[in-house]
C-alpha cells in the first residue's frame, strides 16, 4: 500500500525550501515538505507523487492511465486549473514509444461565461469523469480536489459528475508563501496535509 499523488506545483512543492531554484524555479524533483509527503508520513505510507508543474489536466490523466497501481493504493488528484487543457500538448517520443507531457500557454485567459469557457470545463469535466471511471474499474481507492477558478463555475453536466472534494483544496488553503512568493509556504502544506488525513481511514 502506497499514497499515489497527481498535480501540478501545488502539489509538486514549487518554492519549497528544497524545491526551489533562484529566481522562481522548481527543484529537479517533488519537496519532501510538499503535502503529500507530509500526508504519506502521517498515513504511514510511502508515497509517489507524480505532480509536474505547469502540467494540465489532460497531462495528469495521461500519466494517471499509465502508472502501474497496486490494489491497495491510494490515489489522489489535485486537479490543476482548467484552462490549461486547450493549450495542452501530448508529444510523441519515438526513442521511448511513449507520449510526454508538453507544453501549455497558460497567457491565454478564458473569460467567464464565454463559449470557450464552456467548451474549457466540459472538457475538463470529461477528464475527471473518464479519470473517475478508470480508477474504479481498477478499484483503487481515490479522491479528487479541484482549484477553483473562474471556469468552474460552468455548471458540469450531470452525467459528468464525479465525486470532489469540496472542502479541500490546493492553492486557495494557502496561509503562507514559498520561497518565490507565488506558491504555497510549508504552514500551507501542513494545513493541506492535515486536511487530507482526516478524511482517509487507511486500515494497514
Amino acid at each position: 500500500m502506497k499514497l499515489v499523488t497527481f498535480g501540478c506545483s501545488h502539489t509538486y512543492g514549487h518554492g519549497l525550501p528544497d524545491c526551489h531554484i533562484e529566481p522562481n524555479m522548481p527543484g529537479p524533483k517533488p519537496s519532501e515538505f510538499a503535502w503529500p509527503n507530509l500526508l504519506a508520513q502521517k498515513l504511514k505510507l510511502d508515497v509517489v507523487n507524480l505532480s509536474a508543474p505547469g502540467i494540465g489536466n489532460l497531462h495528469m490523466l495521461w500519466k494517471l492511465l499509465n502508472y502501474k497501481f497496486d490494489n491497495d493504493d491510494i490515489c489522489i488528484i489535485a486537479w490543476t486549473y482548467f484552462y490549461r487543457v486547450p493549450f495542452s500538448i501530448l508529444t510523441f517520443n519515438p526513442k521511448d514509444n511513449i507520449f510526454d507531457p508538453g507544453v501549455h500557454d497558460g497567457t491565454k485567459k478564458i473569460k467567464p461565461g464565454d463559449i470557450d469557457s464552456v467548451n474549457i470545463s466540459i472538457q475538463n469535466h470529461l477528464i475527471l469523469h473518464h479519470a473517475h471511471l478508470y480508477l474504479e474499474s481498477k478499484n483503487i481507492n481515490h479522491y479528487f480536489v479541484i482549484i477553483p477558478h473562474h471556469e468552474h463555475k460552468e455548471k458540469c453536466p450531470d452525467v459528468l459528475q464525479v465525486p470532489v472534494l469540496k472542502d479541500i483544496s490546493t492553492r486557495t488553503m494557502a496561509i503562507d508563501l514559498a520561497l518565490d512568493n507565488s506558491h504555497m509556504g510549508i504552514l500551507s502544506h501542513k494545513k493541506i496535509a492535515d486536511a487530507f488525513a482526516k478524511r482517509i481511514n487507511v486500515i494497514h
